[in-house]
């Protein structure tokens, strides 16, 4: 409710019966005796006494649903590269006592591959990367507000998705044969969001570089994550960097800047023909 009060009449509602009626003189309340298997509906009235209705109040009665029953609730979240990170189990409810009891970090187009196992209660992850998208699986173990004893486990997860550059996994460059002022490049690279066929080239002793005939596919990529390969979603960039000079081979550095809606990314690639390379590049600010 968008207005204040002095006085609030608060309904609850348990499984569609009514457990109470009680008035507050704040803004918070709080609700004992819950049982897990349950739904509660909850109506806060605004009142100007106990008696007669506040006639400013809009809408004059909130109305909210809660189930108490104890469950996981599959959690996504979006962050940027170099945030900082904290998950929580996703379990929600009523309960009496529960215990954490492992995090199973996995990764991969199923998510099949687990790479790390946690036993804490939260997994902290500090200046976020690439390497920590992935899906957080968390087994929780716990009693139910119910008469029972009995010892009941539940299993959900945290899915991390990282926008950020693009990220170079590697870099293929050739000749072209039939004109030696032509370098063909071929980048195998991740990028959420999708990466932008507009790419600056530059060389320390090379003028008037340019980027052209870009083309871009999608790709399952194979990726190192945890001293493992896995097989993640990214693309095939190619395209041609025109007006070179013979010495290319000789001075092997290039610089590159690759770009998505989240930045822009510079990398090197040298001239050893044909050479596969790793790069992470450096982000331009």
């Amino acid at each position: 409710m968008n207005v204040s009060c002095a006085n609030y009449l608060v309904t609850v509602f348990e499984n569609g019966n009514k457990r109470i009626d009680t008035h507050i003189a704040s803004s918070k309340y709080i609700f004992d005796g819950i049982i897990s298997a349950a739904s509660y509906e909850v109506r806060v009235v605004c009142k100007e006494n106990s008696t007669r209705l506040k006639l400013n109040s809009s809408p004059d009665t909130l109305k909210g649903t809660i189930s108490a029953f104890p469950t996981m609730k599959n959690e996504y979240i979006s962050a940027k590269e170099y945030d900082n990170l904290t998950l929580r189990c996703p379990f929600f409810g009523a309960y009496r006592s529960s215990e954490i009891l492992s995090w199973e970090y996995a990764v991969g187009l199923n998510y099949t591959s687990v790479l790390r196992n946690f036993q804490s209660t939260q997994i902290h992850l500090n200046t976020i990367s690439y390497k920590d998208m992935g899906k957080y699986f968390c087994t929780m173990k716990y009693q139910e507000c119910s008469n029972s004893s009995a010892q009941r486990q539940d299993k959900g997860f945290v899915l991390v998705t990282i926008t950020g550059p693009p990220v170079i996994l590697s870099a293929n460059t050739v000749t072209d044969g039939t004109n030696d002022h032509i370098i063909q490049v071929k980048l195998k690279l991740i990028s959420f969001p999708d990466p932008i066929c507009q790419i600056k080239v530059e060389g320390d002793n090379q003028s008037g570089l340019e980027a052209k005939s870009c083309k871009l596919q999608t790709a399952v990529l194979s990726f190192k994550q945890i001293d493992k390969y896995i097989n993640i979603p990214g693309y095939i960039m190619s395209f041609n960097i025109v007006n070179m000079d013979s010495s290319f081979n000789e001075s092997p550095d290039l610089r590159i800047f690759i770009s998505n809606n989240e930045g822009t990314r510079e990398y090197e690639i040298r001239g050893n023909n044909s050479k596969e390379q790793d790069h992470f590049g450096t982000v331009l600010v």
